[in-house]
């Protein structure tokens, strides 16, 4: 198994008001790497579902010839890992690993002064896969599996402009799980029979009247801001907080077909989501 050569011993000492974690419950999780299991200084754990590995340790264990530091003016944690950079803020609910967007659902978390991420994105990004085994709450990693298409070879750009002018123009003001959930929606559309079969068809789509507002305004033509454009690819990466969704609505306003013909299935910021 390769080791760690270079690594940042500051990650250790990091500052600030910890996220989330406090005395939420947690369970510890057995990691196994290409196999073998290892013991953890900083245990793995898993909270609401999701299981989350020590930055710095699994890293070390992972890879060879990685150098991790961290800024604490910007709370953000760099890691190098030849051919892949990952840069981790903090505060944001993603990770980006050579100009791709990979979500981190929950966030990331700071325990004791140790910086925990999920799992499966940091694998993801270093290039590895995992399997979980809920019968034993075990996690395995397999490495080597593949190396990461940089961002500039693996988005499309047309669906990138699309997505995100949609996204933009509907979920502006909305959190970023907001705006990813509008993104899932047409992306669910377009995977579904009774919907045309790409990102800008689905949008434009004017079957039984304009499907998205925007397009019919003109608003859909309107910048994208930043975060729209960042959910917009994070979507592409398999960002998904809005499950089978196929509409969504203005929470405050009902629109009787939804609630006649619609199960709904959840509330993100101001909108209401339906399957």
């Amino acid at each position: 198994m390769k080791k760690l050569i270079s690594i940042c011993a500051a990650l250790l000492i990091l500052a600030g008001t910890p996220i989330a974690a406090g005395n939420a419950s947690f369970e510890l999780i057995d990691i196994y790497i290409d196999g073998s299991c290892y013991e953890l200084d900083n245990p793995a754990f898993a909270r609401d579902g999701v299981t989350y590995v020590p930055l710095r340790e699994f890293c070390e264990i992972i890879g060879e010839e990685v150098t991790v530091s961290w800024n604490g003016q910007t709370r953000i944690i760099n890691v190098t890992y030849p051919p892949v950079t990952i840069t981790l803020d903090i505060d944001k609910p993603y990770i980006i690993a050579n100009d791709r967007y990979l979500y981190i659902d929950g966030g990331a978390v700071i325990e004791d002064g140790t910086a925990y991420v999920p799992v499966r994105a940091i694998a993801k990004a270093l290039g590895s896969t995992v399997h979980w085994n809920p019968a034993d709450k075990t996690a395995s990693v397999i490495t080597g599996v593949s190396e990461l298409k940089e961002g500039g070879k693996f988005y499309d750009p047309d669906e990138i402009y699309w997505l995100s002018h949609i996204i933009s123009a509907e979920a502006k003001g909305e959190p970023i799980e907001g705006k990813i959930a509008v993104g899932n929606v047409v992306l669910n559309r377009v995977d579904h029979p009774s919907y045309p079969s790409t990102i800008r068809e689905v949008i434009l789509d004017t079957v039984g009247g304009y499907q998205f507002t925007p397009a019919a305004t003109g608003s859909l033509y309107d910048e994208p801001t930043e975060e729209s454009i960042i959910a917009a690819k994070l979507v592409l990466d398999g960002a998904d907080t809005a499950g089978n969704s196929l509409f969504f609505q203005y929470s405050k306003i009902s629109t009787s077909w939804l609630d006649r013909n619609c199960s709904y299935i959840m509330t993100i910021g101001n909108h209401d989501f339906y399957e």
